[in-house]
């Protein structure tokens, strides 16, 4: 199969806090989505469903795993040129 997005054994983690706790965000999530193929995230407030989304456009690296587009590092990818992205916030 032929896939537009892949996210692979992806975890997003950030420090928060005075004393900059690691706070996990996304964990061990992994993706497959073939071309020409539409799909939706739902759940609750905070699940990660849009940092999932940036992790797909490459506005957020993640900080193990791998995110990747036509096969290539989504931060690295000419192919994000061709990607737009509308969030609720920010």
């Amino acid at each position: 199969m032929d896939l537009a997005i892949e996210l692979s054994g992806v975890n997003y983690d950030i420090r928060t806090g005075f004393l900059l706790k690691k706070k996990s965000i996304v964990k061990d999530f992994s993706l497959g989505i073939a071309k020409g193929v539409s799909m939706g995230l739902i759940g609750p407030n905070g699940a990660g469903k849009t940092t999932t989304i940036k992790l797909c456009a490459g506005i957020l690296r993640p900080t193990t795993g791998a995110a990747l587009l036509h096969g290539k590092p989504v931060w690295k990818s000419g192919e994000r040129k061709k990607v737009g992205l509308l969030t609720e916030n920010q």
